[in-house]
């Protein structure tokens, strides 16, 4: 699997860095001009994307329609979201979104 990090900078104007993330094992060492980046433990909500241009869709949806439903979660807008493609991305375009959430 691969990974696209999202980190919110700037929640007020919805800016965010975004890192482009393969796993490595903590003994092997890190590919000259890489950084080590780990994930934060917590509680994330998962939604499958069917195709890639549908990503903007998929995260509107679930910063905004999805979360304004939810009575015990709000959003973590401290931890990172991220993307996860395995093979399905490689057959079907298929991949899923994890935003992160605390309970209320």
């Amino acid at each position: 699997a691969s990974y696209g990090i999202s980190y919110m900078t700037n929640p007020t104007t919805g800016d965010f860095d975004y890192v482009a993330a393969m796993p490595l094992p903590h003994e092997k060492a890190m590919p000259a001009g890489m950084e080590r980046l780990t994930l934060p433990a917590g509680l994330y909500a998962r939604t499958a994307v069917p195709k890639l241009d549908r990503i903007g869709d998929a995260y509107t949806y679930m910063y905004t329609v999805w979360i304004a439903g939810q009575n015990g979660y709000a959003l973590d807008m401290a931890a990172p979201c991220f993307e996860r493609y395995d093979e399905r991305f490689l057959q079907s375009g298929e991949f899923e979104i994890y935003v992160p959430v605390v309970r209320k």
